[in-house]
């Protein structure tokens, strides 16, 4: 597929160049014929070679397309491929690499569509777009790694995990404690006075 599309981008490439050496003649022809001046003839000369540089550029661009196109296919066939034997194998760590090489695949196309964005003048912020791209790649990455992590791999996000945490668990504790103390107040005024379910404000 790769040779088929440079094959066409270089026929393109000498048709427009063989169409801007016949201008060029032409036009050197009608100045000996007396039919343009020397003035006109520089200015018509720029003329072809802008339209032979718009045309350049349009046949890089279909020639990029046609790569991105033919590639996306093949990495499309491959995700297909990695997909039925992820759901085949009964190996964790086979699964796991499976997956990770899955993932790879799939940011390799949204990373292929996004040069492509750039190029064709489609993303404002290029630099921007790449960093979110990759930061998206590494949470997912990071997502992966965590879920189809071994029995003692989980067992260690778990105590990192409760390290992190420890400050809302310690924030739990305290409030239990202080319910439980506005419980017992609350149950001595109501074995004092008689009264159920006193106010709040004399349990405070």
């Amino acid at each position: 597929m790769a040779t088929a599309v440079n094959d066409v981008y270089n026929f393109e490439m000498q048709i427009i160049e063989l169409e801007k050496a016949a201008r060029v003649t032409d036009l050197n022809t009608r100045v000996k014929m007396g039919e343009l001046s020397q003035a006109e003839f520089e200015a018509q000369r720029g003329l072809v070679s802008e339209l032979a540089q718009a045309q350049t550029l349009r046949a890089l661009r279909n020639k990029q397309e046609a790569e991105t196109a033919a590639l996306e296919r093949d990495q499309r066939d491959d995700l297909q491929t990695l997909a039925a034997l992820s759901n085949t194998t009964t190996n964790r760590r086979e699964r796991v690499d499976i997956e990770k090489r899955i993932l790879d695949l799939q940011y390799q196309i949204e990373r292929a569509r996004l040069d492509e964005a750039i190029a064709a003048g489609q993303i404002a912020d290029a630099a921007k777009a790449r960093a979110n791209l990759e930061a998206r790649q590494a949470a997912d990455t990071a997502a992966l790694n965590r879920d189809s992590a071994g029995p003692l791999g989980q067992y260690i996000e778990g105590l990192r995990q409760s390290r992190e945490n420890v400050g809302d668990e310690v924030q739990a504790l305290v409030v239990d404690e202080l319910n439980q103390v506005r419980d017992g107040i609350r149950g001595a005024i109501e074995d004092r006075l008689g009264v159920k379910d006193p106010p709040a404000k004399w349990c405070a």
